[in-house]
């Protein structure tokens, strides 16, 4: 399609110039239902809720370097690609190229290997335990959608230094 250029002493013909692709509209992007954003914040803010013995406690579990996460978020599209070139059954990316073995998520991380293995409990656990604490939890917030945001409003803040 060529078009005139308007008020002008000669009459041109312009091509019109390419419009740029964005990137990003190249890409499929991941959205997730919340970024890291919030763990950045709770943990790097002055104001956090952890106390200083807490801390320490986190440090002695071995989670001790979720403390010096500096992520705030992940781009959709790089999630989106880890999603999709992830196999689950294997353990791999790309086709069993790149192994995603417990030694690469600790040295990568620096999240505990070993031999504890954690059990987490379902939405359909009978424990008596486990429903005693769940019901006391959600009692705080009264109704069953909780927001992280919820949960940081009942802490009490603790002063601290920034690292």
């Amino acid at each position: 399609m060529k078009r005139s250029t308007p008020a002008s002493s000669t009459s041109e013909v312009c091509e019109p110039t390419k419009k740029k692709r964005n990137y990003k509209e190249r890409l499929p992007v991941l959205r997730t239902r919340m970024s890291p954003a919030g763990l950045y914040h709770f943990l790097h803010n002055e104001d956090s809720p952890l106390s200083e013995k807490q801390i320490q406690a986190i440090q002695e579990m071995g989670f001790g370097s979720l403390l010096l996460l500096q992520i705030k978020k992940v781009p959709g599209s790089l999630a989106y690609w880890l999603v999709s070139n992830y196999d689950p059954i294997k353990g791999c990316l790309l086709d069993g190229k790149l192994p995603i073995l417990e030694e690469v998520i600790y040295l990568s991380l620096g999240l505990p290997m070993g031999p504890n293995v954690v059990i987490e409990a379902s939405n359909g656990d009978k424990c008596p335990v486990y429903l005693s604490v769940l019901e006391k939890f959600k009692s705080q917030f009264g109704n069953d959608s909780i927001d992280v945001k919820d949960i940081l409003a009942k802490l009490p803040t603790q002063k601290r230094r920034r690292r």
